[in-house]
Order: C-alpha cells, then sequence, then structure tokens
C-alpha cells in the first residue's frame, strides 16, 4: 500500500487496492517448568538424552519468542502513525517513506519469526503446522527449493535421535 501511495500521492483510502491490517495474534512460549527442572536438580533424574533433547526444544522454543518479540515491537512501531490518524492517504511523502523502512524491517522480522517457528517444526514435529516454506519465501522473495534444500541440510545436520547418550569427551570426566 506504501509503494502504491508512494507512486500515487494524494489517493484516497477508499480508492486504494488494499487495506493495511496490523492485527497480529501470538502468545511466547513458557519455559518454567523446565527451568525449575533444571534449577532444583530433578534433571538428574532422567535420561541424559531425554535432557538434551528437552534443552534443545526450549532453546528453539525460547528462539520463537525472542523473535516473536522483536516482531511486535517492529510491528507496533510501523502502526505508530495510526495514534494521529489511521486513513493513509494522509501520510506526506516523508511519512510514506519511513512507513516503507518500517514495514521492510517488520517484514524481516516476521520472516525471522516465521523461520524459527518452521526451524522449530521440522526439529520437533510436534510443533505444526508452521508456516509453509512459500509462505517464508515469499516475505524476502526467497525460492522454495532453496528454502527446501537448507531445510534438508538443517534436518541432516541437527538430527537430535541422532546424538548418541553419551559422546566420549564425556566419559573421560
Amino acid at each position: 500500500m506504501f509503494h502504491y501511495l508512494r507512486l500515487h500521492p494524494g489517493t484516497a483510502e477508499k480508492e486504494l487496492p488494499g487495506k493495511v491490517n496490523w492485527h497480529n495474534f501470538g502468545s511466547p512460549f513458557i519455559d518454567y517448568v523446565w527451568q525449575t527442572a533444571q534449577q532444583t536438580g530433578v534433571t538428574a533424574f532422567i535420561a541424559q538424552g531425554e535432557v538434551r533433547r528437552n534443552s534443545e526444544l526450549y532453546r528453539r522454543l525460547r528462539i520463537c519468542t525472542d523473535s516473536y518479540a522483536a516482531f511486535r515491537v517492529a510491528n507496533t512501531e510501523a502502526r505508530a502513525y495510526t495514534v494521529d490518524d489511521a486513513d493513509l492517504s494522509h501520510l506526506t511523502p516523508i511519512q510514506i517513506e519511513e512507513q516503507i523502512r518500517l514495514t521492510r524491517i517488520l517484514l524481516n522480522r516476521l520472516y525471522r519469526y516465521g523461520s524459527d517457528l518452521r526451524n522449530l517444526s521440522i526439529a520437533n514435529p510436534d510443533f505444526v503446522p508452521a508456516p509453509s516454506v512459500e509462505e517464508i519465501g515469499n516475505i524476502v522473495h526467497e525460492s522454495a527449493q532453496e528454502r527446501r534444500d537448507q531445510e534438508e541440510n538443517m534436518k541432516r545436520l541437527h538430527s537430535l535421535d541422532d546424538l548418541p547418550e553419551s559422546f566420549p569427551s564425556d566419559e573421560k570426566r
């Protein structure tokens, strides 16, 4: 919409080819139970392979929570103009340029969040559905095949099920 306004300044809002919707819904992942288990020593009574898998899961959940928080901040900043006047057609050329900049940041943060959710889903199939390869790639004009190739490499490199229960260096300690 902002690019359209840049090319067609003064277009009335009702004549714009679409509408900007800044609303989104999400919530952070909570890891209090896992933190408590680690801090109280409960993990000593759990098989170490399971501890490693859970630690990796909660690490990925933290990454998703952090990237969602960054996305929310970018969303709040991008929609700040609506406090004064939500009608896009009232924006000045300088404000339109600023909105293009803020929207670009917002979309990059959304890409990061979607990618983090997708990575979580790949490593933990119980966390589906994640954004599709096409949905994520469309944000930054990345080819779906390129993304699929990266995901296949990630699956091979980071498969937690292939990790041994202990490593030789652990046994020497």
